[in-house]
């Protein structure tokens, strides 16, 4: 690991409750694995087995990669949201690695968090936007437009 951080214990009722999810920049790693390269682990803590990491693989595919800051969070779905901060990209990946939907937004995030539509009881909740299939991108698309804007 190389710069760990927004390790939190997987909410009761979520898809792999009570693991740890943590974000790793892979800023000055020890060899060159992940020189570069920032990845999402889960790990089982009583067995401290990885069970589940979300990477792109191979040293010269930058593509995720956040120096400094990002956050994750894991979904009812069992999907997981992550925040790659320093770029401002927000995409919420399947089980498998799968990219299901991701947004960009040009002046960066910090630690931005998903919420329901009906997060605020107290005021009216907001409508749910239109929602348009999106053909899963290869490893080098940066900005993913949805099929019926293609």
């Amino acid at each position: 690991m190389a710069h760990s951080h927004e390790s939190e214990m997987i909410e009761k009722g979520l898809p792999g409750s009570s693991n740890i999810i943590l974000f790793d920049n892979g800023l000055f790693p020890r060899n060159r694995t992940h020189s570069g390269q920032t990845f999402i682990m889960e790990i089982d803590p009583i067995t401290k087995d990885v069970v589940w990491t979300y990477e792109i693989e191979g040293y010269a595919d930058i593509k995720f990669f956040s120096k400094a800051m990002g956050s994750q969070k894991r979904l009812p779905n069992g999907n997981t949201f992550i925040a790659e901060d320093n770029t401002g990209r927000l995409f919420q990946v399947k089980p498998d690695g799968t990219i299901v939907w991701e947004h960009v937004n040009l002046s960066g995030t910090t630690r931005p968090s998903p919420v329901p539509y009906d997060f605020t009881p107290q005021l009216r909740p907001l409508r749910a936007p239109p929602e348009y299939a999106v053909t899963p991108p290869g490893t080098l698309e940066w900005r993913i437009q949805p099929d019926a804007f293609r």
